[in-house]
Protein backbone atom coordinates (compact mmCIF):
# COMPACT_ATOMS: atom_id res chain seq x y z
CA UNK A 1 0.00 0.00 0.00
CA UNK A 2 1.63 3.44 -0.93
CA UNK A 3 0.72 6.71 0.42
CA UNK A 4 2.20 8.39 -2.77
CA UNK A 5 1.57 8.10 -7.01
CA UNK A 6 4.67 5.84 -8.61
CA UNK A 7 6.14 6.24 -11.82
CA UNK A 8 7.05 2.43 -13.95
CA UNK A 9 9.47 2.42 -16.77
CA UNK A 10 7.65 -0.66 -18.31
CA UNK A 11 3.94 -0.60 -19.34
CA UNK A 12 1.54 -1.67 -16.46
CA UNK A 13 -0.29 -4.96 -17.04
CA UNK A 14 1.28 -5.73 -20.17
CA UNK A 15 2.38 -4.16 -23.72
CA UNK A 16 0.24 -1.08 -24.84
CA UNK A 17 -2.09 -0.68 -27.52
CA UNK A 18 -3.35 0.79 -30.27
CA UNK A 19 -5.43 4.58 -30.19
CA UNK A 20 -9.81 3.87 -31.11
CA UNK A 21 -10.23 3.79 -34.48
CA UNK A 22 -10.87 7.40 -35.80
CA UNK A 23 -9.32 9.08 -32.99
CA UNK A 24 -6.42 11.34 -33.31
CA UNK A 25 -4.82 10.50 -30.19
CA UNK A 26 -1.46 12.15 -28.98
CA UNK A 27 1.57 10.23 -28.84
CA UNK A 28 2.60 9.74 -25.31
CA UNK A 29 2.31 7.93 -22.03
CA UNK A 30 -0.92 7.14 -19.88
CA UNK A 31 -1.50 7.58 -16.28
CA UNK A 32 -4.59 5.53 -14.70
CA UNK A 33 -6.39 7.02 -11.62
CA UNK A 34 -9.66 4.71 -10.00
CA UNK A 35 -11.49 6.11 -7.51
CA UNK A 36 -12.06 2.21 -6.78
CA UNK A 37 -14.62 2.94 -4.25
CA UNK A 38 -16.75 4.83 -6.61
CA UNK A 39 -16.80 2.77 -9.38
CA UNK A 40 -17.15 -0.79 -7.03
CA UNK A 41 -20.46 1.30 -5.76
CA UNK A 42 -21.85 1.98 -9.31
CA UNK A 43 -21.44 -2.03 -10.11
CA UNK A 44 -22.91 -3.16 -6.93
CA UNK A 45 -26.14 -1.03 -6.85
CA UNK A 46 -26.55 -0.98 -10.84
CA UNK A 47 -25.54 -4.61 -11.29
CA UNK A 48 -25.23 -6.70 -8.28
CA UNK A 49 -21.27 -7.00 -9.21
CA UNK A 50 -18.78 -5.84 -6.29
CA UNK A 51 -15.39 -6.44 -7.61
CA UNK A 52 -14.64 -4.23 -10.98
CA UNK A 53 -12.31 -5.94 -13.08
CA UNK A 54 -8.95 -4.59 -12.99
CA UNK A 55 -7.37 -6.53 -16.54
CA UNK A 56 -10.34 -4.60 -18.28
CA UNK A 57 -9.73 -1.20 -16.99
CA UNK A 58 -6.42 -2.12 -17.95
CA UNK A 59 -6.76 -3.11 -21.43
CA UNK A 60 -9.13 0.02 -21.76
CA UNK A 61 -6.26 2.43 -20.80
CA UNK A 62 -3.64 0.59 -23.26
CA UNK A 63 -6.12 1.87 -25.95
CA UNK A 64 -4.23 5.54 -25.68
CA UNK A 65 -0.90 4.33 -25.15
CA UNK A 66 1.59 2.80 -22.67
CA UNK A 67 0.46 2.63 -19.57
CA UNK A 68 3.39 3.90 -16.85
CA UNK A 69 1.24 4.50 -13.21
CA UNK A 70 -1.98 2.91 -12.36
CA UNK A 71 -3.55 3.63 -8.76
CA UNK A 72 -6.75 2.62 -6.85
CA UNK A 73 -7.46 5.28 -4.50
CA UNK A 74 -9.45 3.86 -1.42
CA UNK A 75 -9.89 2.99 2.54
CA UNK A 76 -7.70 -0.13 2.26
CA UNK A 77 -7.64 -0.51 5.97
CA UNK A 78 -11.27 -1.52 5.32
CA UNK A 79 -11.70 -5.19 5.59
CA UNK A 80 -13.91 -5.51 2.66
CA UNK A 81 -11.90 -3.81 0.29
CA UNK A 82 -8.36 -5.27 1.64
CA UNK A 83 -9.64 -8.56 1.02
CA UNK A 84 -9.61 -7.44 -3.05
CA UNK A 85 -6.20 -5.85 -2.75
CA UNK A 86 -5.05 -9.23 -4.55
CA UNK A 87 -7.04 -8.99 -7.53
CA UNK A 88 -4.94 -5.29 -8.40
CA UNK A 89 -1.74 -5.70 -7.13
CA UNK A 90 -1.03 -8.88 -9.50
CA UNK A 91 -1.75 -6.58 -12.87
CA UNK A 92 0.53 -3.72 -11.68
CA UNK A 93 -1.95 -1.60 -10.03
CA UNK A 94 -0.41 0.78 -6.93
CA UNK A 95 -2.85 0.74 -3.40
CA UNK A 96 -3.07 4.54 -2.60
CA UNK A 97 -4.50 4.91 0.84
CA UNK A 98 -7.08 7.71 1.60
CA UNK A 99 -8.86 7.83 4.49
CA UNK A 100 -12.69 6.58 4.45
CA UNK A 101 -14.38 10.49 4.54
CA UNK A 102 -16.56 12.28 2.11
CA UNK A 103 -14.27 13.62 -1.20
CA UNK A 104 -11.33 11.96 0.28
CA UNK A 105 -10.67 10.51 -3.07
CA UNK A 106 -11.56 13.25 -5.23
CA UNK A 107 -8.55 15.30 -3.43
CA UNK A 108 -5.81 13.06 -3.54
CA UNK A 109 -6.76 12.28 -7.17
CA UNK A 110 -6.73 16.06 -8.35
CA UNK A 111 -3.47 16.53 -6.48
CA UNK A 112 -2.09 13.50 -8.00
CA UNK A 113 -2.97 13.96 -11.25
CA UNK A 114 -1.87 17.74 -11.83
CA UNK A 115 1.47 16.41 -9.90
CA UNK A 116 2.31 13.80 -12.55
CA UNK A 117 1.58 15.73 -15.76
CA UNK A 118 3.53 18.84 -14.11
CA UNK A 119 6.60 16.68 -13.50
CA UNK A 120 6.29 14.00 -16.33
CA UNK A 121 5.89 15.89 -19.56
CA UNK A 122 5.67 12.29 -21.69
CA UNK A 123 2.29 11.63 -19.57
CA UNK A 124 0.04 12.78 -22.32
CA UNK A 125 -3.28 10.95 -21.56
CA UNK A 126 -5.07 10.90 -18.26
CA UNK A 127 -7.38 7.93 -17.72
CA UNK A 128 -9.87 8.41 -14.90
CA UNK A 129 -11.97 5.64 -13.62
CA UNK A 130 -15.04 7.60 -11.72
CA UNK A 131 -18.29 8.77 -12.32
CA UNK A 132 -17.71 11.36 -9.58
CA UNK A 133 -18.93 15.07 -10.80
CA UNK A 134 -16.55 16.81 -8.35
CA UNK A 135 -13.57 15.65 -10.48
CA UNK A 136 -15.14 17.80 -13.70
CA UNK A 137 -12.74 20.51 -12.18
CA UNK A 138 -9.71 18.40 -12.33
CA UNK A 139 -10.58 17.18 -16.15
CA UNK A 140 -10.67 21.25 -17.38
CA UNK A 141 -7.42 21.82 -15.38
CA UNK A 142 -6.17 18.92 -17.41
CA UNK A 143 -7.41 19.30 -20.77
CA UNK A 144 -5.89 22.96 -20.42
CA UNK A 145 -2.18 21.94 -19.81
CA UNK A 146 -2.31 20.13 -23.38
CA UNK A 147 -3.51 16.64 -21.56
CA UNK A 148 -6.52 14.37 -23.17
CA UNK A 149 -8.76 12.62 -20.40
CA UNK A 150 -10.58 10.14 -20.83
CA UNK A 151 -13.22 8.95 -18.23
CA UNK A 152 -14.56 5.04 -16.99
CA UNK A 153 -17.72 5.28 -15.66
CA UNK A 154 -21.14 3.36 -14.28
CA UNK A 155 -24.24 3.31 -15.12
CA UNK A 156 -26.32 5.92 -13.38
CA UNK A 157 -23.40 7.00 -11.07
CA UNK A 158 -21.84 8.45 -13.67
CA UNK A 159 -22.18 12.50 -13.55
CA UNK A 160 -22.88 13.78 -16.86
CA UNK A 161 -20.91 17.38 -15.40
CA UNK A 162 -18.06 14.84 -15.67
CA UNK A 163 -18.67 13.53 -19.19
CA UNK A 164 -19.26 16.44 -20.72
CA UNK A 165 -15.76 17.88 -20.15
CA UNK A 166 -13.70 14.66 -20.52
CA UNK A 167 -12.28 13.96 -24.11
CA UNK A 168 -13.61 10.29 -24.62
CA UNK A 169 -15.87 8.86 -22.15
CA UNK A 170 -16.11 4.76 -21.58
CA UNK A 171 -19.30 2.78 -19.67
CA UNK A 172 -17.49 -0.23 -17.93
CA UNK A 173 -20.88 -2.08 -18.26
CA UNK A 174 -21.08 -1.31 -22.43
CA UNK A 175 -17.66 -0.89 -23.53
CA UNK A 176 -15.61 -2.41 -20.88
CA UNK A 177 -17.22 -5.54 -19.88
CA UNK A 178 -20.56 -6.06 -21.59
CA UNK A 179 -21.75 -9.17 -19.62
CA UNK A 180 -22.78 -6.79 -16.56
CA UNK A 181 -24.52 -4.78 -18.22
CA UNK A 182 -27.11 -7.57 -19.03
CA UNK A 183 -27.35 -8.52 -14.87
CA UNK A 184 -29.11 -5.26 -14.09
CA UNK A 185 -30.62 -5.50 -10.69
CA UNK A 186 -31.85 -2.14 -9.89
CA UNK A 187 -35.79 -3.33 -10.01
CA UNK A 188 -35.04 -6.06 -7.40
CA UNK A 189 -34.51 -6.02 -3.53
CA UNK A 190 -31.08 -5.60 -2.47
CA UNK A 191 -29.69 -9.54 -1.24
CA UNK A 192 -28.29 -8.17 1.90
CA UNK A 193 -31.80 -7.27 3.04
CA UNK A 194 -32.70 -11.20 2.82
CA UNK A 195 -35.14 -10.73 0.52
CA UNK A 196 -33.27 -10.88 -2.91
CA UNK A 197 -35.71 -13.05 -5.31
CA UNK A 198 -33.45 -11.75 -8.90
CA UNK A 199 -31.61 -14.08 -10.99
CA UNK A 200 -28.93 -15.88 -9.10
CA UNK A 201 -25.42 -16.54 -11.23
CA UNK A 202 -23.39 -19.60 -11.54
CA UNK A 203 -20.74 -19.23 -9.19
CA UNK A 204 -17.15 -19.44 -10.63
CA UNK A 205 -14.02 -19.61 -8.68
CA UNK A 206 -11.38 -17.21 -9.61
CA UNK A 207 -7.95 -17.48 -9.94
CA UNK A 208 -6.22 -19.14 -6.22
CA UNK A 209 -9.74 -18.94 -4.75
CA UNK A 210 -11.38 -22.83 -3.75
CA UNK A 211 -14.11 -24.49 -6.23
CA UNK A 212 -17.71 -23.14 -5.02
CA UNK A 213 -18.54 -26.44 -3.69
CA UNK A 214 -15.00 -26.18 -1.14
CA UNK A 215 -16.84 -23.19 0.38
CA UNK A 216 -20.24 -24.33 0.61
CA UNK A 217 -18.78 -26.86 2.85
CA UNK A 218 -17.23 -24.27 5.18
CA UNK A 219 -20.35 -22.28 5.67
CA UNK A 220 -21.60 -25.89 6.51
CA UNK A 221 -18.78 -25.83 9.24
CA UNK A 222 -19.21 -22.79 10.86
CA UNK A 223 -23.76 -23.57 11.07
CA UNK A 224 -22.02 -26.72 12.84
CA UNK A 225 -20.04 -25.32 15.37
CA UNK A 226 -21.13 -21.41 15.79
CA UNK A 227 -24.46 -21.65 14.95
CA UNK A 228 -27.60 -21.08 18.02
CA UNK A 229 -29.37 -24.43 17.16
CA UNK A 230 -27.91 -24.22 13.79
CA UNK A 231 -28.62 -20.66 12.81
CA UNK A 232 -26.31 -16.96 12.36
CA UNK A 233 -27.34 -14.07 11.30
CA UNK A 234 -25.74 -12.85 8.32
CA UNK A 235 -23.22 -10.61 9.63
CA UNK A 236 -22.15 -13.23 12.12
CA UNK A 237 -22.09 -15.78 9.34
CA UNK A 238 -19.76 -13.30 7.30
CA UNK A 239 -17.14 -12.74 10.18
CA UNK A 240 -16.92 -16.25 11.50
CA UNK A 241 -16.37 -17.35 7.61
CA UNK A 242 -13.88 -14.35 7.19
CA UNK A 243 -11.74 -15.93 10.73
CA UNK A 244 -12.20 -19.21 10.47
CA UNK A 245 -11.50 -20.18 6.70
CA UNK A 246 -10.73 -17.00 5.03
CA UNK A 247 -13.64 -16.66 2.88
CA UNK A 248 -14.02 -13.50 1.05
CA UNK A 249 -17.11 -13.65 -1.47
CA UNK A 250 -16.51 -10.55 -3.46
CA UNK A 251 -12.40 -11.68 -4.25
CA UNK A 252 -13.53 -14.99 -4.89
CA UNK A 253 -16.25 -15.33 -7.01
CA UNK A 254 -16.85 -11.71 -7.41
CA UNK A 255 -20.54 -11.63 -5.19
CA UNK A 256 -21.46 -10.25 -1.78
CA UNK A 257 -22.47 -12.82 0.71
CA UNK A 258 -26.05 -12.06 0.30
CA UNK A 259 -25.63 -13.59 -3.32
CA UNK A 260 -23.59 -15.90 -2.19
CA UNK A 261 -25.99 -17.42 0.60
CA UNK A 262 -28.56 -17.78 -2.03
CA UNK A 263 -27.10 -19.55 -4.21
CA UNK A 264 -25.95 -21.92 -1.12
CA UNK A 265 -30.24 -22.10 -0.49
CA UNK A 266 -30.61 -23.31 -3.94
CA UNK A 267 -27.93 -25.43 -3.69
CA UNK A 268 -29.90 -27.15 -0.82
CA UNK A 269 -26.48 -26.00 1.56
CA UNK A 270 -28.69 -23.85 3.94
CA UNK A 271 -32.09 -22.36 4.38
CA UNK A 272 -32.90 -19.02 4.94
CA UNK A 273 -34.68 -17.08 7.04
CA UNK A 274 -35.48 -13.17 7.42
CA UNK A 275 -36.59 -11.57 10.71
CA UNK A 276 -36.77 -7.54 11.45
CA UNK A 277 -34.67 -7.24 7.97
CA UNK A 278 -32.03 -9.91 9.19
CA UNK A 279 -30.99 -12.36 7.45
CA UNK A 280 -30.52 -15.56 9.29
CA UNK A 281 -28.64 -19.33 7.65
CA UNK A 282 -29.06 -22.47 9.50
CA UNK A 283 -28.21 -26.31 8.26
CA UNK A 284 -30.82 -27.45 5.88
CA UNK A 285 -32.10 -30.32 8.45
CA UNK A 286 -32.30 -27.93 10.99
CA UNK A 287 -35.92 -26.36 12.09
CA UNK A 288 -36.62 -22.67 12.33
CA UNK A 289 -36.02 -22.05 16.36
CA UNK A 290 -38.72 -20.41 18.39
CA UNK A 291 -36.00 -17.07 18.93
CA UNK A 292 -36.40 -16.89 15.56
CA UNK A 293 -40.47 -17.09 14.68
CA UNK A 294 -41.36 -15.43 17.89
CA UNK A 295 -42.34 -11.39 18.29
CA UNK A 296 -39.19 -9.35 19.83
CA UNK A 297 -40.28 -8.62 23.36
Amino acid sequence: MSDTMWMNDAPVGGVEGEAPAGDVWPTGDVAMLIDYENVQRGLRDGFGVDVPRADLLLDAARRFGRVVTAGAYADWVRPDLAAEAPLLLPQGIELVHVPGRKNSADIRITIDALDLVRRHDGIRTIVVVSGDGDLSHMVTALRRQGRRVVVIGVGGTFSATLAVVADRTLQYEHDLDPEVGLRDLSDTPDPTSGAYRGPLPELVAREGAPPIEDTFGMIADVLTRHGRDGWLNGPDLGNRLLSDHGVRPSAWYGVRLGILLAVAEREGVVRLHVRDGITYAGLPDAAVPAWLTSEPA
